[in-house]
């Protein structure tokens, strides 16, 4: 890789962030070397926020826009397919949408459609950026929003080659006119949990089908935790229709719909269908209760100790949820019969 400094008492990182065309360089080796890495996992192993790659990029495939969500977003129901990413420390979760309602909302606006909502907060976005890139992902226009730390809080990608057309005019108007390729913190401020990052119910402790004290709670071991976790992932594909709320603090998106593709790859676990993807390291999952929801039916919750929670209910009928978490729970210990 780039040699970044002759200075062996300067540490590569901070060398990097003091030299955009080093860190540009560095990244594209990393990308080189490992062609599936995502912004992320590329920033965490050269050792800078993410943000800071994207700054490196100025002039470079990349923008910097008024970090202003409601502004910049207010027309993007007009933009054709959107593709609307989460994150959190579970993964993340991306929502295939087709011609949003936008509407504005107390924290900030809100993009829906008969499958989605995405909840989207205005407060603590540091920067922003639009940004081009060409790589083994193929050519892509997306938004990308910061917070103080550099962490993403959320992406929008412009599916549509006629809405973007109509997309870049707009967020051109919103590009800063003086734009600093350096990355360096700001104030921190504390992102929102917004109001639908789960649903309303009581949270129950969550006891498994131990035959010897069958309502004993779950181990609650980082491996079996892990485990259970993963398995209702991957049964994900045996309800019809799947309801998901996922969340980190700034952007909350929510799913109905069916999740049929399940597979399992290197530490990971995925579900997916035409208009949702979730893309998950369940080794992150810290903890797991059930809720049960005040309009009826049974949901899994899984959180990541830092705000960012995943639940999964069957659905949309409260019989479907029930059956679904009991199949799930013999799943666990195939020695019982299965619920009926």
């Amino acid at each position: 890789m780039t040699m970044i400094t002759d200075n062996p008492t300067v540490p590569a990182e901070r060398a990097l962030l003091q030299d955009p065309a080093a860190l540009r360089q560095a990244w594209a080796e990393l990308v080189t070397a490992h062609p599936h890495l995502h912004g992320p996992e590329a920033a965490a192993r050269l050792g800078v926020p993410e943000a800071a790659l994207l700054a490196a990029r100025l002039g470079h495939g990349a923008v910097e826009l008024q970090p202003d969500l409601p502004a910049l977003l207010a027309p993007c129901g007009q933009w054709g397919k959107l593709l609307l990413a989460a994150r959190n420390r579970l993964g993340v979760a991306l929502l295939i949408m087709d011609d949003a309602q936008v509407s504005p909302t107390t924290a900030g606006l809100q993009l829906r459609t008969a499958q989605h909502v995405g909840e989207v907060a205005a407060l603590g976005v540091h920067r922003c950026f639009f940004f081009e890139e060409r790589d083994h992902h193929g050519h892509t226009f997306s938004l990308n929003w910061f917070d103080a730390s550099g962490h993403v809080i959320g992406r929008l990608f412009l599916m549509s080659k006629s809405g973007r057309e109509i997309a870049l005019p707009h967020l051109m108007a919103h590009a800063l006119p003086q734009a600093t390729p350096f990355w360096t913190p700001g104030a921190a401020v504390a992102l929102p949990l917004l109001p639908s990052a789960m649903p309303q119910g009581e949270l129950l402790p969550l006891t498994g089908p131990q035959t010897e004290h069958p309502s004993a709670p779950l181990a609650a071991d980082a491996q079996a935790i892990q485990t259970r976790a993963e398995a209702a992932v991957l049964h994900s594909a045996d309800a019809p229709s799947m309801q998901l709320w996922f969340a980190g603090p700034g952007l909350a998106v929510r799913y109905q719909g069916p999740l049929a593709k399940v597979s399992r790859t290197a530490g990971a676990v995925h579900a997916s269908d035409a208009a949702c993807k979730l893309h998950l390291r369940m080794a992150a999952c810290v903890q797991m209760q059930q809720l049960q929801r005040q309009e009826g039916g049974q949901a899994l919750v899984l959180s990541d100790g830092a705000g960012g929670v995943l639940v999964l209910q069957a659905g949309p009928g409260a019989a479907d949820s029930v059956a679904w978490l009991a199949q799930w729970q013999a799943s666990l210990n195939p020695t019982l019969p299965e619920a009926t």
